[in-house]
């Protein structure tokens, strides 16, 4: 739901301090991927002194797996690794700032995780093709306003452990660039609102922390949610829906008329 549970996140945290030379890549990818949401779905003062241990543990096994270039080779736990680690490089506290004290380390360790990743991955680097129905409606609406996109895009920003569901700019320079995320069902939990008195549906916090993240590394993010799109049945609906979207993050649609 995207709620800190500060309980588990200590829990999480003890866990890898004493027992993150034993723990497999399996269990020590999800221990980092945890630690990296909680990091950055928190406030500083939520973070227990434990946090920042753990994590400097995890940076310990990294950078030793990455001089021995070996450790990690499923493409799940891969990703998983490098996904914790630009989370927890973009969120704010002590545990984020503790752990980069050089640029340097960062860049090699980054480095050697995105080429082991790219050639685990199953999926072609390049690939472009939509990922869902809702995906490829939404491209085509896009693509027939002038939009000029790219579909799927894994962003080098982010070791390509993120992807853009489709990209408006270079995303080499995230300030001239327009990420924009289709959010189906996936994307969401229903919530309680007690104001409304009934469900609402809310981001869950995977794409809480996407966005976060692409917005931290200074990229402009549009999300189009399933039930908007699903209010708009007609073509010329939908055609705006999009084109005031992508106004609203600043005038990316000119071409678009």
């Amino acid at each position: 739901s995207g709620v800190v549970d500060e309980r588990v996140y200590k829990a999480t945290a003890a866990q890898v301090v004493q027992r993150a030379n034993r723990l497999g890549w399996e269990n020590l990818s999800r221990c980092a991927r945890a630690l990296g949401f909680f990091a950055h779905l928190s406030t500083p003062a939520q973070q227990p002194p434990d946090a920042m241990a753990a994590l400097a543990r995890i940076w310990e096994r990294l950078s030793a797996a990455a001089d021995e270039k070996q450790g990690l080779k499923d493409y799940k736990h891969l990703t998983q690794v490098m996904q914790a680690l630009v989370v927890v490089k973009t969120s704010d506290g002590p545990a984020a700032r503790a752990i980069w004290a050089s640029a340097d380390a960062w860049d090699a360790t980054l480095g050697w995780l995105r080429s082991a990743t790219r050639a685990q991955s199953p999926h072609s680097e390049n690939a472009t093709l939509p990922s869902s129905r809702l995906h490829a409606d939404i491209v085509q609406v896009l693509v027939d306003l002038g939009v000029p996109l790219k579909s799927e895009v894994p962003l080098a920003s982010t070791g390509g452990v993120y992807h853009a569901d489709a990209l408006v700019g270079d995303q080499d320079d995230a300030s001239k660039a327009l990420v924009i995320e289709i959010d189906g069902p996936t994307h969401y939990v229903r919530a309680w609102n007690a104001q409304d008195d009934r469900y609402r549906w809310t981001r869950n916090a995977k794409t809480r922390v996407k966005r976060s993240v692409l917005r931290a590394l200074g990229f402009r993010v549009v999300n189009v949610p399933f039930f908007d799109w699903a209010r708009c049945p007609e073509p010329e609906s939908r055609r705006k829906l999009l084109i005031d979207l992508l106004r609203s993050a600043g005038g990316v649609v000119q071409s678009a008329g």
